[in-house]
């Protein structure tokens, strides 16, 4: 078996993995404990942080030909086959088909472009004009501003309809003015401001009711703080209305100490729904002046486009 973890590149890595599932390998991520100790040939005995990615050598072959478009991503080869008993092991079961509705200010297919991820992209004109262009994408990302809350009734019931039946939207910034009135009663919304601020990444669990299991639907694992830029003129969430909403980042030191969430989700049907009150393209050093700010949002956004 391969174990793919300390890649040059965290940011591609999902791409490596989306790449490798769409040529019919199989895909294992190892996500308890946090560190686990593997023996690999190349390094002997090594402690991994958690989220290691385990492809059987059977598919080797695979490995070696999407090695080609990710010269910069690593991987080391298990001395035994056995794992640590204690270790939960999630089979990773496709690469979701992508659809971006397409913001001027979101620009979430740069990051995914960054991430050598594939998608679809469509104009909101085009998803008013036919939301059947909905059905059959398992990720559906309104990237900001959207239709600014006014999303017409016939596209706002198609998704309400995709999502119940397995799938997941993402709103971002502005365009989470279409999540409000599309899902009514979860969350409400507040105008941001522009800047940096230290944020908490939380990885609570999925209510039971959800049927997801006790793990956070992205599979997160990385830093539990994180600096985050918010544009001006957008939106942040100010509170939960619904006791399933899971708040998975917010800050207790924004807007001189008023507690803002930027990103929360909740179950809706066998889907799910996120909220992000910021553009993952913009988590740059140039930005936030950290420069893991955007590897760890890619990790944050990034999750969403392996399905376990």
């Amino acid at each position: 078996m391969c174990i793919r973890d300390r890649q040059n590149d965290i940011v591609k890595a999902f791409g490596f993995i989306h790449a490798v599932l769409r040529e019919g390998a199989d895909v294992y991520r190892i996500l308890e404990p946090p560190n686990v100790v593997l023996t690999t040939v190349e390094e002997g005995t090594t402690i991994y942080a958690g989220g290691v990615f385990l492809i059987p050598e059977s598919y080797a072959w695979i490995i070696d030909m999407v090695d080609d478009s990710f010269p910069t991503v690593t991987y080391h080869v298990l001395q035994e086959e056995a794992v640590i008993d204690t270790s939960q092991i999630f089979y990773i079961a496709e690469a979701p088909d992508i659809l971006i509705i397409y913001g001027f200010y979101g620009h979430t297919h740069e990051l995914l472009d960054d991430m050598g991820i594939p998608y679809t992209m469509v104009y909101t004109s085009d998803v008013s004009a036919d939301p059947s262009i909905l059905y059959g994408y398992d990720v559906i990302i309104d990237d900001c501003p959207g239709w600014y809350g006014d999303i017409p009734y016939n596209v706002r019931d198609v998704l309400r309809a995709v999502v119940a039946s397995g799938a997941i939207v993402v709103f971002t910034d502005i365009a989470m003015w279409d999540g409000v009135v599309t899902f009514p009663d979860y969350v409400t919304l507040t105008n941001n401001l522009e800047g940096v601020y230290p944020c908490d990444v939380h990885n609570p669990p999925a209510p039971p009711s959800s049927g997801f299991g006790g793990e956070f639907l992205s599979q997160y694992w990385g830093p539990s703080t994180i600096s985050i830029y918010t544009m001006g003129g957008g939106n942040v969430m100010e509170s939960i209305l619904d006791p399933s909403v899971r708040i998975f980042v917010d800050s207790s030191d924004y807007d001189g100490g008023t507690y803002r969430i930027l990103d929360a989700y909740f179950p809706y049907g066998e889907g799910w729904v996120e909220m992000v009150a910021f553009h993952p393209p913009e988590q740059t050093e140039e930005y936030t002046g950290d420069p893991y700010s955007y590897n760890a949002v890619a990790f944050i956004y990034g999750n969403k486009f392996i399905k376990a």
